[in-house]
């Protein structure tokens, strides 16, 4: 499948537009990956992780950054139409929802609408 073609489910198929795609240089790849297992809660055993296959990309020698736009994006349907094109992931950063831009508010936080914002969302 593509990310075009998305990920089909009783609901129905949930597409994504590609907006960026980049090679993460190589010499980046490795500072990275042990800055995201040193970054693992010390709560999450290893040994299943890595024996249910969570851990892939330990090993890693090349990686990738993506954005992309999707107009439905619950039920893990981005790591879906990206599982499916090919390309596993790692990590997850939502920028925005909707016309509300996220920026660089932290999980758990947050913060006081704007009045488009708050008139885009009761308008849902």
């Amino acid at each position: 499948q593509t990310l075009a073609e998305g990920v089909s489910t009783a609901m129905g198929a949930f597409p994504a537009d590609l907006i960026e795609a980049k090679q993460i240089p190589s010499e980046q790849v490795k500072p990275l990956v042990e800055e995201i297992m040193k970054n693992l809660p010390p709560e999450y055993d290893l040994e299943k992780l890595e024996e249910k296959g969570y851990l892939f990309f330990r090993d890693a020698k090349e990686l990738s950054e993506v954005r992309l736009v999707v107009e439905e994006g619950k039920h893990r349907m981005v790591r879906r139409i990206l599982a499916n094109s090919g390309f596993p992931v790692i990590g997850l950063k939502r920028e925005r929802l909707g016309v509300i831009q996220l920026d660089d508010l932290k999980a758990g936080s947050y913060r006081e609408l704007s009045k488009k914002e708050l008139e885009w969302a009761e308008s849902l």
